[in-house]
């Protein structure tokens, strides 16, 4: 797993762990393990301890001198290892614990734009049945100044403080194309930076505004600390209808992961049905909405009747709803196909074929 987002580095090889001669384990020009709120990247290759771990002496500062005179002995290799496993829940989740097995019925809900209903119908019935959420912020079209059809930036700090993820839509609804994708990373470190302002965590989902994608997006993103990232069910399917593909993890990148359904004010339960039934076999289904109601973009409205049969089908057949964040307990999203577009092409040649 990569520790890029570890400020330091620190080398130590089993052999100056053993304490041989008293040798200096701190490669030149790395910084010294000491108190502050900089977390170091431990290479820690003891027998007792074959981990590369990350480790923050913040943690315990009144211990940073122990740490210096200790670093090279095989108990103090021992007590980094176990500090970085007290750390890992919020930094590492998955380095040690091996990813659960996909069920079949996950489902990942996620709501586009920052429509005012997702506040006022959405949230209460996400919360009585208990489901998670990724809500994709934006402070495009008329969201600055029409708080009759978008959320106030307090509602949205409040679906947070509710547990559901607030996820990375760009500023300005910037559709991703070849020839603006260079302006991608300020669109989003924008809503990073309002996030930080109500006391919203910084995003690690993305969703593509308007379903657009492109492979020169996928290094900013990645670099941006982007883990997972949703698209439409386009190019394998027609925008217009609503249809796709479910999540196949080894086979979709992570920061392409197709909508298994877009949801239509043509759809019928039958429609919800269809996308939602393709999680299965290894499969997630992630479901995409936009308003409940949508007043400002009628081509992805969803009446209010209507999502609340969608919600009631997953809840009466016991399916399990989850954020776009919660992957991470059963993809490991380092782990990238070879070809990021190959499933793309295959899918699409499937649905040529008689």
């Amino acid at each position: 797993m990569s520790h890029e987002l570890f400020t330091g580095s620190v080398g130590l090889s089993s052999k100056s762990l053993a304490g041989a001669g008293g040798a200096d384990v701190v490669h030149a020009g790395t910084p010294r393990i000491m108190a502050s709120t900089h977390v170091q990247s431990l290479d820690v290759s003891h027998p007792l301890n074959p981990l590369k771990l990350p480790f923050s002496t913040a943690l315990v500062p009144q211990l940073s001198t122990w740490f210096e005179l200790h670093l090279k002995t095989p108990l103090g290799a021992m007590v980094c290892c176990l500090l970085a496993l007290l750390q890992m829940p919020a930094s590492c989740p998955n380095t040690l614990a091996e990813l659960a097995p996909i069920p079949d019925k996950l489902v990942v809900l996620t709501f586009d734009d920052s429509v005012a209903s997702q506040y006022s119908v959405v949230r209460p019935l996400l919360k009585k049945y208990g489901f998670r959420a990724t809500f994709f912020i934006t402070e495009g079209f008329s969201f600055r100044t029409n708080k009759a059809d978008y959320m106030t930036w307090e509602q949205i700090a409040e679906l947070n403080r509710d547990g559901f993820e607030i996820g990375n839509h760009t500023r300005d609804h910037l559709g991703v194309t070849p020839g603006n994708v260079s302006l991608l990373r300020e669109q989003i470190e924008a809503i990073e930076m309002r996030c930080a302002q109500h006391g919203i965590p910084k995003p690690s989902s993305f969703a593509y505004p308007g379903n657009g994608i492109h492979t020169n997006a996928l290094p900013i993103l990645h670099q941006l600390g982007i883990r997972f990232a949703r698209r439409g069910g386009a190019p394998e399917f027609p925008y217009e209808k609503g249809e796709g593909s479910a999540f196949e993890p080894g086979k979709d990148h992570p920061l392409l992961i197709p909508s298994a359904g877009d949801a239509r004010p043509t759809w019928t339960l039958t429609n919800f049905v269809e996308a939602a039934t393709q999680a299965k076999d290894g499969r997630i289904a992630v479901l995409q909405f936009h308003g409940v109601p949508d007043r400002d973009h009628p081509w992805v409205n969803t009446p209010e009747p209507l999502f609340r049969q969608y919600m009631e089908f997953l809840h009466a057949n016991h399916y399990r709803v989850i954020a776009m964040r919660d992957l991470s307990e059963f993809v490991d999203p380092d782990k990238l196909p070879q070809n990021p577009v190959a499933i793309i092409e295959e899918r699409k040649n499937r649905r040529r074929s008689p």
